[in-house]
């Protein structure tokens, strides 16, 4: 079994959009629902948002990992700024401590999403994905963000040198989610 990386396309969002909210564990699909028309499906919604070209969750910023021709996982990164991200009135509660975190982790490559369907778990897609992902570490290193229950991510990246920098209680506003703080990871420059 040969893992290929590949530069998503525009015809991956679909995928996309279903990982993208794995990775969010559900918090896309509720953003989603808020914004989508009347009776148009959330991750269909998704996928048109993936599928544009601007913007940090673009199809442009996507690596997508295949195994024998099929879909197996995607990996999304952005590099955050050297300057904090403001907050304003319009910022939706749900996103605001996630802006907070962010803002404490300038001039990192986050992984703003990283993903690997079910039947392929277990076999080095999430490593690999991560390992591109590093190639382009920022100047202070790596990011990342995942809710205080999600213990399978916040150990994989523990074994890949991530440690527990910060943590903010999250938002539950429409997102049904057990969880109650964000965690941010952090992986230092090498």
């Amino acid at each position: 079994m040969t893992i290929c990386l590949r530069a998503a396309t525009r015809d991956d969002a679909g995928d996309m959009a279903r990982l993208v909210n794995m990775s969010g564990e559900g918090l896309p699909h509720a953003l989603w629902a808020r914004q989508a028309e009347y009776g148009q499906d959330p991750i269909a919604f998704g996928a048109e948002r993936l599928a544009n070209d601007d913007g940090a969750m673009s199809w442009r910023n996507a690596t997508v990992a295949t195994i024998e021709g099929q879909t197996a996982g995607l990996l999304i990164t952005d590099e955050l700024a050297e300057t904090d991200a403001e907050l304003s009135s319009d910022t939706h509660p749900i996103v605001r401590p996630l802006i907070r975190l962010e803002n404490m982790a300038r001039s990192t490559r986050t992984l703003a999403a990283l993903a690997v369907f079910e039947p392929f778990r277990r076999k080095g897609v999430a490593s690999k994905l991560l390992q591109r992902a590093e190639m382009g570490a920022g100047p202070n290193g790596m990011s990342a963000i995942v809710t205080d229950l999600n213990d399978a991510a916040a150990a994989f990246l523990a074994r890949h040198g991530f440690a527990h920098t910060a943590d903010l209680p999250l938002v539950h506003a429409d997102w049904d989610t057990p969880s109650a703080a964000w965690v941010l990871m952090r992986k230092p420059a090498s």
